[in-house]
This record gives structure tokens, C-alpha cells and sequence, in this order.
């Protein structure tokens, strides 16, 4: 079964919830394409809830932007999709099979990315494997703004990685929500974090993190990361590069293209996030042969780039330093049940962690369900989080 969308409201066999929720919805354009926008529909139906599942009553929800090709790779046919998926609330209803759980026990989790329930919502049914109890110390707010943050520094530092103890890390978007987590982390391990940020603004956020960075490298000061990535290690290069994304070293125009279906086919490529935005976010991508050239022998990169195309002279390098390519996708541990059990025990740590201060969560600005919608297309410009949120803690 799967959510729907009805004009006028209608009471669900099981659950009798008629709801509010935000989706990206397809809508036609005047010279017959179709493009997404955010829309806040207000009679939501859930599906019934299955023996295994959780209703939960959402009391925050941090917003992220959406990888929509990959979304309509996993599901071609959706017409829709929901919006926000790092939640904390309430459990309001169990199935007949859940035992880990009690009515008005405080959780949180993320959905799935295939999951049809938004949790940019009033309430939203989650498998009851994806989640976890929250601490009674930290709020909400706090506990959805910290779970995609913390699981991308988990599975960098500890699954992908593996850094050891007096390691040197580059940091690209140091100073986003995911790159302040990996800090934190790197903090109880004694690794040296060389973050890189892309204005004057960033960087101060940098300064004041306790314990201090050690060392903040602004993009607008022209010098060359490879240098001084060299200059830090002694000529030998950092043991691991964490990029936001890879620049191909080229621009569209440097080709003759010899129709517009070519180029307009490769612009599409360039853009993974295929819904309207109220601006142009440009976010200094690194080139690959920048990050090769920074990284030591054995080192390790971790790319968010998903269709990353390396030449032969760039792969030789790679294997003449032996140096190990992965894959940051953080969503693989919902979509897979195999992970499920360290999916669980990363998310209860980092909680853990939250409530100790060895974590930090930070909270840009918490907004209604009703102020979704504007605020979605803006994401990306902001340093910090960007919550939706009932709670009142």
C-alpha cells in the first residue's frame, strides 16, 4: 500500500488518520514538461499499519535536500515524493508484533529512502528497525538534526575509512552539519582535520568548535590546498580526503556540441536535484586530480560523487599510491536490511554521544509544518540545520 492523495478526507480502515504532509509533487508546464515542486497536502491517508510497524507522531523533522534521480531510479513510476526523512516523536500506535516499543515512548530514526510516508508530517509509519529510543536529556529538535550528520561521519571514520589514531583528514564542507560531526569525532580519535570552508563566514564558525580544528583552510585565500596539505605532513600527504562532491576539471563549454540534445542530456547529468529552488546554489567542488595529489600512499578518499569518471593517467596515480576509492551513500543502511543491527547500534551511539556533549547538534533555525514548503527550495545556502518542528522543549 501507499500513501495517497485525496481530495477531501477519507478515514483509513485500520489507522482512521487523515493528516497533513509535504511532497514533491510533479506538476506540467506550459510547453509540456513536468517539473517538481514542494506542495503541503492537507488530507494525507496512511496506510494500514503492518504487524511490524510503528505510527509515530513527529515532533521534529530535519529538512535535507533530495536526490531525485536516484529516488526515480529506485522508483520510476512515482508521481510523488515525500519530503524529510530524519525524524524524532512519539510513538502513537505498535503493531501486533512489536516488542521494542510502547505507546508514548520518545524515538527517532530515518526512513527509508523508499519509504511513501513523508516525515515532513503530522504523523508517519516507520518499521520499527529503524528506529531508536531518544534520550530524555535532548530535545527532539536536537536528536533529528543530529542522525544524518552523525551516520555520514560514522560510516566515513569507522566503516569506510577506518582512521587510526594521529591520522591527518582533509575536510571539504568543514563547516556543514555532516563536516562538524566528523570534527567531533575526529576530536576523541586524535586526528588532525585539516577543514576546508568557502567563505570568511565558515570559518569562523571553525574558530569557535571546542575543541579547536587544527587547521582551517578558506577557498578565497587562492593558496593551494595541495601545498599545504604537504606542508602539514611533511611532504607525504594526508591519510584521508573527504570531499562534498568532485569537479571534473572542465566546464560545458569547453566542448562543440553537435546537437542541443547532447547538451542539454549532459546539463541534466550535472544536476541531481531536479526541483525548482528559489536560487543557484554553487557550492567549490574539488578536482580529482587535486585530491590525488593531496592524499599520501594507502590513503583513503571518500567521494559523495555518485557518477565520478576517472581517465587511465588518473587511475594509475591511484594505483601507484595504492590508494582506495568509497562511496559515501549513507541511505545504503535503511535501504538494506543485511547492516540493520550497526545501523541501530551507530544511531543509539551517537545519541549517547549527543547527551555527553561529545557531539553537537546545530540548529540554524526550526520552522512549522506550514513554512516547509518556502523553506525547502532555500536549502543548501545555509551553514546549519534547518528543523521542522512541534516541539517544545
Amino acid at each position: 500500500p501507499c500513501c495517497r492523495i485525496q481530495p477531501r478526507p477519507f478515514n483509513c480502515r485500520t489507522l482512521k488518520l487523515d493528516m497533513r504532509g509535504v511532497y514533491l509533487t510533479f506538476i506540467s508546464t506550459y510547453d509540456g514538461q513536468r517539473k517538481l515542486i514542494p506542495r503541503l497536502e492537507d488530507h494525507v491517508i496512511l496506510p494500514d499499519l503492518g504487524e511490524s510497524d510503528v505510527l509515530v507522531r513527529v515532533m521534529a523533522c530535519a529538512l535535507s535536500r533530495i536526490d531525485v534521480k536516484t529516488l526515480l531510479e529506485l522508483n520510476p513510476h512515482a508521481d510523488q515524493i515525500p519530503v524529510g526523512n530524519e525524524i524524532s516523536g512519539v510513538v502513537a500506535k505498535v503493531g501486533s508484533t512489536v516488542t521494542s516499543f510502547d505507546i508514548n515512548d520518545d524515538v527517532c530514526g530515518i526512513l527509508s529512502l523508499t519509504s511513501e510516508c513523508p516525515g515532513c508530517a503530522e504523523y508517519c509509519i516507520v518499521p520499527d528497525y529503524c528506529l531508536v529510543k531518544k534520550p530524555q536529556d535532548i530535545s527532539h529538535t536536537q536528536c533529528a538534526a543530529i542522525l544524518r550528520p552523525a551516520l555520514r561521519a560514522y560510516t566515513v571514520l569507522y566503516y569506510q575509512a577506518r582512521i587510526n589514531e594521529n591520522s591527518t583528514l582533509l575536510l571539504f564542507s568543514a563547516a556543514s552539519a555532516g563536516g562538524i560531526a566528523i570534527i567531533n569525532l575526529c576530536s576523541a580519535l586524535n586526528v588532525k582535520v585539516i577543514g576546508v570552508v568557502n567563505n570568511a563566514e565558515e570559518a569562523e564558525k571553525l574558530f569557535q568548535l571546542q575543541p579547536n580544528i587544527y587547521k582551517i583552510v578558506n577557498l578565497i585565500s587562492g593558496r593551494s590546498i595541495t601545498d599545504i596539505c604537504r606542508h602539514e605532513t611533511g611532504g607525504l600527504g594526508v591519510d584521508c580526503v573527504i570531499d562534498n562532491g568532485v569537479s571534473s576539471g572542465y566546464n560545458l563549454s569547453d566542448f562543440a556540441f553537435d546537437s542541443n540534445s547532447l547538451q542539454q542530456q549532459m546539463e541534466n547529468e550535472s544536476n541531481r536535484y531536479e526541483y525548482e529552488t528559489s536560487q543557484n546554489i554553487t557550492i567549490p567542488l574539488p578536482t580529482k586530480q587535486n585530491i590525488i595529489n593531496c592524499l599520501s600512499p594507502q590513503g583513503h578518499w571518500v567521494t559523495s560523487q555518485p557518477d565520478i569518471q576517472l581517465v587511465p593517467p588518473e587511475t594509475k596515480l591511484l594505483h601507484m599510491k595504492s590508494i582506495s576509492l568509497h562511496f559515501l551513500f549513507d541511505s545504503v543502511w535503511t535501504l538494506s536490511g543485511a547492516q540493520q543491527g550497526k545501523y541501530l547500534h551507530i544511531v543509539d551511539d551517537a545519541l549517547k554521544k549527543l547527551a555527553d556533549g561529545k557531539l553537537t547538534s546545530h540548529v540554524q533555525q526550526t520552522i512549522s509544518l506550514s513554512q516547509v514548503c518556502e523553506e525547502f527550495v532555500k536549502l543548501g545556502s545555509q551553514i546549519g540545520r534547518i528543523v521542522m518542528t512541534t516541539d517544545t522543549n
